[in-house]
């Protein structure tokens, strides 16, 4: 199934985890925000959020600095 990753269409498996596809995505190194269809999905909730065709992700890095 295709789902949108920050504007750009990729195939996961049917009813992929939310988190298994951030930690492909980003790792664990930096901490990630996720906009999942307009609304910021709790990171708690990863574990068990399953991707639908067509869910639209954003993923955001959050950077400190000064």
């Amino acid at each position: 199934m295709t789902v949108i990753i920050n504007g750009v269409p990729v195939n996961v498996a049917e009813g992929e985890i939310l988190g298994k596809v951030i930690d492909a995505r980003c790792g664990r190194e930096r901490p990630v925000i996720v906009d999942m269809n307009g609304e910021i999905a709790p990171k708690n909730r990863w574990p068990e959020i399953r991707l639908r065709e067509g869910d639209r992700l954003e993923l955001i890095e959050v950077v400190g600095g000064g």
